[in-house]
């Protein structure tokens, strides 16, 4: 057998172990300096082979012979130096990591902080508890957490942005928004929204995109995420117990007026929130293979929502509900491929549950709570208004609008004005998306509905793609409230949520890039640093600019709720006005552009002044002349102030025609003032009956002062109405016929008019007038009254008889329509049953001696002396009845305020 050849027989074999072995043979170079260390560890004898290369071996013989010269010291001052530099880097990268982590902290501390308060904070000591409250700590969080995330960029030398293309639809929007407002009629209201509707402003929104950049940057991982959920879940806890213990009125709280206050809005903003809670936890409970901890707490939180939900029973949102989660359960059959649809089967209950919902309870809540509304009407436009509206501001300026917040400038024009006469003003449409069109014009809206497609389509490819058990949920809400925002309108509460579930969508996607990163260029780093330096000095600056004039805004809106509230709860004394001058004047130094303030010390002036005026006094002293007449001065002063700041808004021409109309008599030439404010007034709100019956007032009232004096030159008696008095009579009616016309169920106009046919003697036209209004308003029996007293002015007993009767089939205690029928019997020459009738009411008003008198009269047959007194008492209760209709409809004649735009 041969011997098998070793390697130093083979030379071949021995060639290829000799060439596998050169790299392994060939030397790493190291540094003078690790080596240096090295040997001063022990890791290198000095009697080791020298390092590769003469230059470093005469570099150490140098040293050598320093060494041996200068002793070792200066060896070891070497190493102790490289050694110090070592640990100073490591050391440096140590602390800048701990920096990054605690500014990281920080930014995760005020995001969730802002989560948990956004819902549930509100402090009820400006006009504004809700809107402007939640702002304000909105504000202070995002500052805290903005500043961190510029500090950790700066450090960090990297400004991430995830997805910069989403970027682009944000900014859009926010370009069209500002540009809105530079052209707006009234740009205070933009920037900083109106009272109650704060959540409309720019101020707002630039802290709604704060916020989603902040959570989409800086939460990457899942656990985060749901911690967030939990935080969120944990505060809608106790919006729950507080919103369901006012409902039930065990608790109240000062400021809030109505019994349906909560931390969210209105009670439909309410129910909202917690359909948007149910959906989340609806998708995170159904999820297959969920954590047992994460389903509890997904049972909990749909069981909460559903009772809220339930309660208040808004039935435009069972309809919002059964859309969304029919879309939803068809995403869900597509993304499995209709395989595992077993937990499809509770969305499927919910979905028959919401029909059942909308179509059997029609908005009635399923447990009887007498004062929640079934119809967001109580608080909102109607829908025809809000479409009305919004045909009307989109041919007025169709591109740009009149500016965000000015919706009621638009409304004041294009409202309905039958079914919505008794609203002076709307600050909001029905629907957050309409509003935004209507005030910020088509490429507002269009902005709006890009950033809606686009993230919508965006997010619906990683629904349908991407396996997160989490990821469903979150977009199951975010499409809730996309859909809800185009049908209802905003509040911060739910337009944070709908800004925060868009964040958390796009903090869930992987992929991330950036405008500037480190490239391990000292060049690009200095360069990015001195960018960053300089966003985080305009940062500062704009931030406390914007938190100055907050500050001032917010301090003068708490002065201006405390003389608000005093004025609101009619404490009228001398002390609580005053003590409400000082407060308004307070607060006119904070908010020097804001129009209400001035109005509101114009109605303060003018009660100091009626408060003096209506003293029993038979005269005053020049002093308490002069008083008065300061302080109508400055009512009036300031309502022209109100006028300069904000001059498109029609309701500060109507307070200050109301406040010359009370002071007819005091001043002289207020009466024209006061028509042509009115008149100013219907330029800018022309679809407004109460406009026009007040100027056929003013006309009506000129037209009795003529007469009046005329008759005092004539000791009484007036033979000929002269033209210019038939003239204002005329205007009057040309008035009334025109606010009949928008209006044509109003029932002031057409008592008015009537009144006036009367006047010109035209009493089958003011009866002709009166039966259409019997025929409109059939339940109202005092029209049935006045009919029945123009019948009786007509000489018509018999026909006001029938009238009268079928009155007191119904209402058998109505004394002023049996007075009328007993003295129907009395010129029908039927004493004996003018008797009964008169007797009835004598036994209820015993010390009427007029009433005895007429009683004696009649059993005495004496016939006309009782016509008399039955003439007497028939005017005078003709004129109480007629100030009793004009006074009982919704606007009277005193001074308006008009803030329908307040949501609590």
């Amino acid at each position: 057998m041969p011997k098998k050849k070793t390697s130093s027989q083979n030379p071949r074999s021995a060639k290829k172990k000799q060439v596998k072995k050169r790299p392994a043979k060939a030397k790493v170079k190291t540094s003078f300096k690790a080596k240096a260390v090295a040997r001063k560890s022990g890791k290198i004898s000095k009697s080791s082979p020298k390092s590769k290369g003469k230059k470093f071996t005469g570099f150490l013989e140098i040293l050598r012979n320093l060494k041996s010269s200068f002793g070792s010291g200066f060896v070891n001052f070497k190493a102790k130096i490289f050694n110090s530099q070592k640990k100073s880097v490591q050391a440096k990268k140590r602390d800048r990591q701990s920096l990054i982590n605690f500014l990281t902290l920080i930014i995760h501390v005020c995001v969730h902080l802002s989560v948990f308060f956004i819902p549930l904070f509100f402090i009820p000591i400006t006009y504004s508890p809700l809107e402007l409250n939640k702002l304000l700590i909105f504000i202070v969080f995002l500052f805290i957490g903005t500043l961190a995330c510029l500090i950790k960029g700066f450090v960090q030398a990297e400004l991430k942005i995830k997805k910069p293309f989403f970027s682009i639809p944000i900014l859009l929007f926010l370009l069209f928004y500002i540009i809105s407002i530079i052209f707006s009629i009234y740009p205070p209201y933009g920037i900083w929204g109106f009272e109650g509707g704060e959540g409309i402003s720019l101020l707002a929104l630039g802290c709604f995109i704060t916020f989603f950049y902040l959570i989409s940057n800086n939460f990457k991982e899942k656990s985060s995420i749901l911690f967030l959920l939990l935080n969120l879940l944990i505060s809608s806890l106790f919006v729950f117990f507080i919103s369901i213990l006012q409902i039930l009125g065990l608790i109240k709280f000062i400021g809030a007026y109505e019994k349906l206050f909560n931390p969210i809005g209105t009670i439909f903003d309410l129910a909202i929130f917690f359909c948007a809670l149910f959906v989340l936890a609806l998708g995170l409970f159904i999820e297959k293979n969920q954590d047992l901890s994460i389903r509890a707490l997904s049972l909990f939180g749909m069981i909460m929502s559903f009772i809220m939900v339930s309660i208040v029973n808004f039935n435009f949102l069972w309809l919002i509900l059964f859309f969304t989660l029919t879309f939803l359960t068809f995403k869900r059959l597509i993304k499995e491929k209709g395989r595992n649809i077993k937990p499809l089967s509770l969305p499927i209950t919910i979905i028959l549950i919401s029909i059942i919902a909308f179509f059997v309870f029609q908005g009635k809540s399923f447990i009887p709570f007498k004062d929640l509304p079934t119809n967001t009407n109580n608080i909102l436009p109607s829908w025809n208004s809000t479409i009305r509206v919004l045909v009307g501001a989109v041919k007025q300026s169709p591109w740009i609008g009149v500016g965000i917040g000015n919706y009621d400038y638009f409304y004041a024009q294009y409202k309905d004005p039958i079914n919505e006469s008794f609203r002076g003003t709307a600050m909001e449409s029905k629907s957050y998306f309409l509003t935004l069109v209507s005030t910020g014009g088509a490429l507002l809206g269009v902005s709006y509905l890009i950033i809606i497609f686009f993230f919508g389509y965006k997010f619906l490819n990683i629904a349908l793609k991407d396996r997160l058990k989490i990821y469903d949920p979150i977009y199951n809400v975010w499409v809730f409230l996309s859909i809800v925002l185009f049908f209802y309108t905003f509040s911060v509460s739910v337009l944070f949520l709908w800004w925060f579930f868009a964040a958390l969508l796009l903090a869930l996607m992987k992929d991330s890039s950036g405008f500037i990163k480190e490239k391990n260029r000292e060049k690009r780093i200095i360069i990015f640093r001195v960018l960053s330096l300089f966003l985080l000095i305009v940062f500062l600056s704009f931030s406390v600019f914007v938190i100055l004039k907050f500050a001032k805004k917010y301090t003068g809106a708490y002065y201006y709720q405390k003389a608000f509230y005093i004025i609101e709860n009619e404490k009228f004394d001398q002390h609580h006005l005053k003590e409400a001058l000082r407060y308004a004047q307070k607060s006119a130094e904070f908010q020097k552009q804001s129009d209400n303030v001035h109005a509101l010390l114009s109605e303060i002036y003018w009660l100091l002044a009626k408060q003096e005026i209506q003293q029993d006094k038979v005269y005053f002293t020049d002093e308490e002349k002069k008083y008065i007449n300061e302080n109508i001065d400055k009512a009036i002063q300031n309502l022209k102030l109100a006028i300069q700041k904000r001059p498109k808004d029609f309701t500060n021409y109507l307070k200050l025609a109301n406040l010359n109309q009370n002071i007819i008599g005091l001043k002289s030439g207020v009466e024209d003032k006061a028509l042509e404010n009115y008149k100013k007034a219907k330029e800018l709100n022309s679809n407004d009956a109460f406009i026009y019956n007040q100027i056929a007032k003013l006309y009506w009232a000129k037209y009795d002062r003529e007469l009046f004096e005329i008759g005092e030159k004539n000791f009484g008696t007036v033979e000929e109405v002269p033209s210019s008095a038939k003239e204002n009579l005329n205007k009057a009616k040309e008035n009334l016929q025109k606010a009949l016309e928008i209006n044509p169920k109003s029932k002031v106009t057409r008592l008015m008019l009537t009144s006036v046919y009367e006047t010109e003697g035209q009493i089958v036209k003011a009866i002709e007038t009166m039966k259409e209004n019997v025929n409109i308003y059939q339940d109202d029996y005092r029209l049935k009254l006045a009919l029945s007293l123009m019948y009786y002015k007509d000489r018509k007993f018999g026909i006001a008889a029938d009238y009268l009767q079928s009155i007191l089939d119904k209402w058998d205690d109505y004394l002023d329509a049996r007075f009328i029928l007993g003295a129907c019997y009395v010129y029908e020459e039927n004493p004996d049953e003018a008797i009964e009738h008169f007797e009835i009411i004598l036994r209820q008003n015993p010390n009427d001696e007029d009433l005895q008198n007429l009683i004696n009269e009649l059993k005495q047959d004496e016939l006309e002396s009782a016509k008399s007194i039955v003439d007497q008492k028939i005017q005078i209760l003709h004129e109480r009845l007629e100030e009793e209709f004009i006074q009982d409809e919704q606007f009277k004649t005193g001074i308006i305020n008009l803030n329908s735009g307040i949501k609590n």
